[in-house]
């Protein structure tokens, strides 16, 4: 059964939603397959969600915004976002923006986001997308493409804006997006 406690606000506009001061969520460390259907995030990371969190192995599909969200208003620490997928949200399968510390984005598959007529014109058609400040972000064996007759996947990862020191990103699978499969647009 899915994961709930009192760090855990169950929404309308969103499957899930994180919220906690603490730097330790033992109940909250890992959501199974939440995130379908809603009209808005289908997981949602805000401002003050704490640190070493893992998020693994969900279905994030079809939903009014994006997949999966984190939104860091203070630094996030050691979170983990493994094992997740994430397909025809309106606008991308998983954003990280904020500051960011030691993320790790493994093994995860995006396809087919960007349905929102305006998700392109806002730059928001993206399998995985960064904007923020990042440190020690490693992404490495995701999957993200578009395999529909039009694309609506405009990259498969996107480090969109920014600052990034200690990254790396390598040995993804980014093939038939709209666009192209990296797109570096953040300074270093």
């Amino acid at each position: 059964p899915p994961v709930k406690g009192p760090d855990i606000v169950d929404q309308t506009r969103q499957d899930w939603e994180l919220h906690t001061t603490h730097s330790r969520l033992a109940a909250c460390r890992r959501l199974l397959q939440l995130g379908t259907d809603n009209i808005g995030d289908g997981i949602g990371l805000k401002t003050t969600a704490g640190n070493d969190l893992t998020i693994s192995g969900n279905q994030c599909h079809r939903n009014g915004r994006r997949g999966i969200a984190s939104s860091a208003g203070i630094a996030f620490k050691s979170h983990s976002f493994t094992g997740n997928e994430c397909s025809l949200n309106q606008f991308d399968g998983l954003l990280f923006n904020g500051q960011q510390d030691d993320l790790t984005v493994i093994g995860n598959r995006a396809w087919n986001n960007g349905q929102s007529p305006t998700a392109t014109a806002n730059g928001a058609d993206t399998g995985i997308a960064f904007g923020g400040y990042f440190e020690g972000l490693l992404v490495s064996g995701n999957r993200c493409h578009d395999n529909q007759i039009v694309k609506s996947q405009g990259y498969g990862i996107g480090a969109l804006s920014g600052t990034y020191t200690d990254c790396r990103i390598g040995d993804n699978n980014l093939t038939g997006n709209r666009v192209k499969g990296l797109n570096i647009a953040a300074g270093p």
